[in-house]
């Protein structure tokens, strides 16, 4: 107050009493105050009489409202004349109500409420200032509202509707408003029940035919991305689709569908064929689907030749009217175009006979293809023919028939 209450003690005719009063006073807020639950302060509780009166110090109320105050002094009491506590300029701001506890990725029950408020407490009803949310601790936890953040106060209260947090531990909420700062009650973000399943890891870019270095783990989550421990099923993995390209083939060493242990299914030696861009697609036939990180798979180190075209039966001496071409190829059967090798071609089991082309055996890759031209075996039989080089997996062709 800028005036602060004093107290005398009175003869009956209003005189202040200089020598023989020696007691103490208190004061109180007359009951019932306006509003109920304001608090007064003063430097003192109480004050000792001297000289016949009471000088109290430092005197404030919190709550807006009109008052008076209560004296007293042994038996004998006073009460003040009536005076008026307003709102005054905006101080700070407060939690006037903090998050319940929720499940990871569910929105609180009871959603924040911050006021901005004056030295006492009360609300400043004419400030209409933004007012920003954040998780104080732990870190990596994602908080997430309905309506924007920083959030415009209306009447001086900011009121955050559909909050919640992703991550399962305790937390509290930091507010902040300017130089104005808050921080919520504690409360509890606990895992939730089985909603979805998620990639924990996502495989990483490999060459084809080559197993990822970090292989696909599936979790059974809740709607914030917590693990359900309790939950258990069985996930299928499969080529997100369209791939690319579409008849690529994922392969892994253990089952697939693999049973969860603990809500997470591990998945070994995966790996894909063919070059391309790729994601991989998580289900289990119940709960929401997961799709991995996207990821590469480029053409690896020349590994193995492929008859890509087989050569068809004639007659003897007679050119085979498709003709075998022989493509050099990484892991995953695509076609490793830098190579240079040369290509040899023999019948497999030749019982005699004699395989004859128009261009040189060893035949040099051109591109990583070896396209040989006018073949045909002298003897009638039912042959294939093996391609080899001097260091990459041979092949064999399908099989075909020499006629007389």
């Amino acid at each position: 107050f800028t005036s602060q209450p004093i107290v005398a003690v009175q003869d009956l005719g209003g005189n202040t009493v200089t020598t023989t009063n020696t007691g103490t006073v208190a004061l109180t807020i007359t009951q019932p105050s306006t509003p109920a639950g304001a608090a007064l302060t003063c430097t003192n509780a109480t004050v000792a009489v001297s000289a016949g009166t009471a000088t109290f110090a430092g005197c404030k109320i919190d709550l807006a409202g009109t008052y008076t105050l209560h004296a007293v002094d042994g038996g004998f009491t006073a009460t003040s004349n009536g005076f008026t506590i307003s709102v005054g300029a905006a101080a700070n701001i407060a939690f006037t109500t903090s998050p319940s506890a929720s499940t990871g990725g569910v929105a609180f029950g009871t959603q924040p409420i911050v006021a901005v408020q004056d030295l006492g407490g009360n609300t400043v009803t004419t400030d209409n200032s933004g007012v920003t949310l954040t998780i104080t601790a732990p870190g990596g936890a994602l908080l997430s509202c309905t309506n924007a953040s920083p959030l415009q106060a209306v009447n001086g209260v900011a009121t955050f509707a559909g909050c919640k947090i992703d991550l399962a531990n305790t937390y509290t909420l930091h507010a902040v408003d300017g130089g104005f700062t808050a921080t919520s009650n504690s409360f509890t973000v606990a895992t939730g029940p089985a909603a979805r399943l998620g990639f924990t890891t996502s495989p990483n870019s490999t060459t084809g035919g080559t197993v990822f270095t970090s292989q696909p783990v599936v979790a059974i989550q809740d709607l914030g991305g917590n693990t359900v421990t309790t939950a258990s099923t069985s996930v299928t993995l499969t080529i997100t689709q369209p791939s690319t390209p579409a008849s690529a083939a994922l392969t892994c060493t253990n089952a697939n569908p693999r049973a969860t242990a603990a809500g997470v299914a591990t998945f070994t030696g995966c790996k894909i064929d063919l070059s391309g861009t790729y994601s991989l697609h998580a289900t289990d036939g119940v709960l929401t689907t997961a799709t991995s990180d996207t990821f590469g798979i480029t053409v690896g180190l020349a590994a193995k030749l492929k008859f890509t075209t087989s050569p068809t039966g004639t007659t003897t001496n007679t050119v085979f009217p498709v003709q075998p071409v022989v493509t050099v190829q990484d892991l995953g059967g695509n076609t490793v175009v830098s190579d240079t090798s040369s290509v040899t071609l023999t019948i497999t089991t030749s019982a005699g006979a004699a395989l004859t082309c128009t261009n040189a055996t060893p035949l040099p890759v051109v591109n990583g293809v070896a396209t040989f031209t006018g073949c045909r075996i002298n003897l009638a039989n039912t042959y294939t023919l093996d391609a080899t080089d001097s260091t990459l997996t041979a092949d064999t062709s399908s099989s075909f028939v020499i006629s007389p």
